[in-house]
């Protein structure tokens, strides 16, 4: 073990950080993932793991324009309640700009955030983001607990359940940036994500419909209208609420994603969107989660993603 991930597990395991647990209104925001991680466990529910035909190295994604200045970091001093306090808000979709405690938002499933966006009952905001930014970020779980960082699935809201977020915290007084793109600041550390031209960048019209997109040399792939966006009219709404995007210019190394993988993203994407749009009210829920009230839907959802993925894939690939 690294000194890097050594300090990390001990800061951990501290007993300031078990103390701001316990503090009510903490530990209501954080809560919720040790019972939803033994139910995903005791429930075999693999929507969380489906794309992940690696088992050995489970990846996660972020979409981005400027690679190179994204960054994670905690303030050297910050109290234990503070970050605690504020990665729970940031799982919570309310706080992501606070200069004390940077974290970053990835999700372990690309089709997951791609279907429940364009479900009825999904973030449209998240869409426009996929459709308007040219990279895509991959990280390697596994490469992280060396670098003092914790992957930690977004908590508090329900969510998290469905797009399966993480959100990166790194040990504090270490700052790490997304991608090594060249211009990384000398003595800064990087978690090496590899980038990828985003095969979904700019394939939504204005009215809300997918476009069909090539992928590789000869091979098109057309969205359904099982993935027409639902409602539309909040997607044009969303994007009129966003800032302009600036891609990154000069960004080296950027590959494309393999065509079947793609095809098995698109799959999964339409599988979600269905099942997504028929808990459109849980997907909305930005209130603390109660498991009980959930469970019984989202075992529903996952096992009706998994068969209409399954077909979906069967059709094109």
């Amino acid at each position: 073990m690294t000194p890097e991930a050594g300090a990390h597990m001990q800061w951990l395991g501290s007993a300031a950080v078990r103390s701001a647990l316990a503090e009510p209104g903490i530990k209501a925001q954080w809560s919720p993932h040790k019972d939803w991680s033994v139910t995903v466990r005791d429930k075999k529910l693999n929507h969380f793991t489906a794309l992940d035909w690696d088992p050995d190295h489970p990846y996660i994604w972020r979409f981005t324009s400027l690679p190179s200045t994204e960054l994670v970091s905690i303030t050297a001093g910050t109290g234990f309640g503070t970050i605690i306090q504020l990665i729970g808000e940031h799982s919570g979709g309310n706080m992501k700009t606070d200069p004390r405690v940077r974290t970053s938002s990835f999700c372990r499933n690309i089709g997951a955030l791609l279907g429940v966006a364009a479900s009825a009952g999904g973030d449209k905001k998240v869409l426009n983001i996929i459709n308007r930014t040219p990279y895509l970020c991959r990280i390697d779980l596994t490469t992280l607990p060396a670098k003092g960082i914790t992957a930690a699935p977004a908590l508090y809201r329900a969510i998290s359940l469905f797009e399966t977020e993480y959100v990166l915290v790194p040990t504090p007084a270490q700052t790490y940036y997304l991608a090594d793109t060249g211009n990384v600041p000398g003595g800064a550390g990087c978690l090496n994500a590899a980038l990828f031209h985003n095969p979904f960048y700019g394939c939504i019209d204005p009215g809300g419909t997918f476009r069909p997109f090539l992928v590789g040399d000869d091979l098109s792939i057309s969205l359904d209208s099982d993935l027409f966006i639902k409602p539309a009219g909040d997607f044009a709404r969303a994007a009129q609420e966003l800032p302009p995007v600036t891609p990154e210019a000069g960004v080296q190394n950027v590959s494309d994603l393999d065509p079947g993988d793609v095809v098995r993203i698109v799959c999964y994407a339409q599988a979600i969107s269905e099942a997504a749009s028929e808990v459109a009210a849980l997907v909305l829920n930005k209130d603390p989660m109660l498991l009980s009230k959930t469970m019984e839907h989202v075992a529903k959802y996952a096992a009706a993603v998994d068969i209409r993925y399954n077909q979906l894939l069967s059709t094109l690939y």
